[in-house]
């Protein structure tokens, strides 16, 4: 079955299927929870850089971004919640997020522990 077949059919299940809506509804907020999670992580990486010993605060704000959540994008499930719920734009791809992603980086966003 192609991918458009697939989402037709989940399309029309959508209003009538309590399923379908209970899974879309929890998968709204497991993103939501997943992105919260990720600024989370970043925030408090930021700020335990400058406690760090330089070397190891250089390799950590390297990698402040090693083993944050992964893209979820073109998992036949997620692409059904971005397509109904998201109006085909991806939550974890868009330019505000990213744009707060780099703020976060380097503990210029106003939500940053060390920003004052």
């Amino acid at each position: 079955m192609a991918t458009n077949e697939v989402f037709n059919e989940h399309n029309e299940c959508f209003h009538d299927c309590p399923t379908v809506y209970d899974f879309l509804r929890l998968t709204d907020e497991m993103v939501k929870t997943i992105i919260d999670l990720d600024e989370e992580l970043i925030r408090w990486r930021q700020a335990l850089i400058k406690y760090l010993p330089p070397e190891w605060g250089e390799g950590l704000r390297q990698d402040i971004l090693n083993n944050t959540s992964r893209d979820f994008e073109g998992e036949p499930a997620y692409d059904l919640y971005v397509k109904l719920v998201c109006g085909g734009r991806d939550p974890q791809q868009e330019d505000s997020r990213i744009e707060r992603i780099q703020r976060l980086v380097k503990g210029t966003d106003e939500t940053s522990i060390t920003y004052l």
